[in-house]
């Protein structure tokens, strides 16, 4: 390692479709095309960098339970390479990730979103956010907040608006597929946590179908099960869905793009969320978009979705899905206001910018 050299922490890092598996994964890409970058990671991953050797940790785990453990085990780790770390100007970590052994050191760490401590899927996460992240948010030199509202919840929970700088998310480049409906699917992409607030789109689209009893298509619900799940398969045989419903688990990238691809439309219900990926993949391609009304919708949807309201049963969602399923001009400008909405998103952008911040930080 050179004494001008940047490590990255990445050993909370776990190859997995997960937004932040993909955000890590896209980010340590385009970083290492721009900067000499080393890299500190338990899971075994094509970043493109020169990585620490694992020093007998395994690369390959058993369990999540496992990976987390390992994950865990960063103090024996930095260890053994404290002295080599000592000569790094600088720690950069795409997670909410500091190295507390060298706290002493410049470290630049990334907050996607303090959902845990509104939407908890557990008492753990309540306490890991708000004892752990927060305390590494303000022990940091500077975090990078993924949308202007996390950074707002940042600052409202002791954050130095100082410390913070918003860098949105970036995809990479995209096709347009979509210039008329090619379907009539309406896709929600979203695990059955609380945030996600899938019970809106279940009760929405029973009353869409009241309005609309001859639209013949489904509701594609895609995500992971958790905590909700039970809930929501009763709410959807109370509403009579269970024939106009298919649940699918996680699909790989091939199948979600052509899924999204023979939609009508995406649909975020979310609660609170620190950026909302999907929407932005689905408007990359041209395909509509509508969200719930909430922080980060209005601050990057408000003129590319059509926003509805959370708290009517979803009353305004069905509304507004009718509007554009009886619309072809509504379609059509949706999808051209989403496209370019999402081209402002460049993955390019983001990697100029996290890097301009972490060499400015290195000084």
């Amino acid at each position: 390692m050179t004494t001008t050299s940047i490590v990255v922490n990445a050993l909370n890092f776990y190859p997995a479709p997960t937004g932040l598996s993909v955000y890590a994964q896209r980010t340590l890409h385009g970083l290492a095309e721009r900067l000499d970058l080393d890299v500190l990671a338990f899971a075994e991953a094509n970043f493109g960098l020169q990585r620490y050797p694992h020093g007998g940790l395994p690369l390959r785990l058993g369990s999540r339970r496992a990976s987390w453990a390992t994950g865990k085990a960063m103090s024996q780790y930095i260890t053994r390479y404290e002295a080599e770390l000592a000569d790094a100007s600088l720690i950069y970590a795409p997670f909410t990730d500091l190295l507390w052994r060298l706290r002493h050191k410049p470290q630049v760490i990334t907050c996607h979103d303090l959902t845990p401590l509104i939407y908890p899927n557990s008492a753990a996460a309540h306490w890991y956010v708000r004892t752990v992240q927060l305390a590494a948010c303000r022990s940091a030199t500077r975090v990078i907040a993924i949308s202007r509202t996390v950074a707002d919840q940042l600052v409202s929970q002791g954050i130095a608006a100082r410390q913070i700088e918003v860098i949105p998310n970036g995809l990479p480049p995209a096709t347009r597929w979509h210039n008329r409906p090619q379907g009539h699917d309406v896709v929600v992409l979203a695990r059955h946590d609380r945030n996600k607030n899938v019970q809106l789109a279940l009760e929405g689209f029973a009353r869409f179908l009241a309005m609309n009893p001859h639209w013949p298509g489904r509701l594609l619900i895609i995500g992971r099960a958790g905590r909700c799940t039970q809930q929501l398969q009763q709410a959807s045989r109370a509403l009579n869905l269970d024939s106009r419903i298919s649940w699918l688990a996680l699909l790989t990238d091939q199948e979600l793009a052509q899924t999204l691809r023979q939609a009508f439309c995406l649909i975020s219900c979310s609660l609170m969320e620190g950026f909302d990926l999907p929407l932005l993949e689905a408007q990359a391609i041209g395909l509509p978009t509508l969200a719930s009304d909430i922080g980060v919708h209005r601050e990057m949807h408000h003129e590319a979705s059509l926003l509805f309201r959370v708290d009517d049963h979803g009353k305004n969602m069905a509304q507004r899905l009718y509007d554009l399923a009886n619309s072809r001009a509504l379609w059509v400008q949706l999808s051209s206001l989403g496209y370019n909405n999402a081209s402002r998103y460049t993955l390019d952008r983001q990697s100029d910018q996290i890097s301009q911040l972490l060499l400015s930080v290195q000084r």
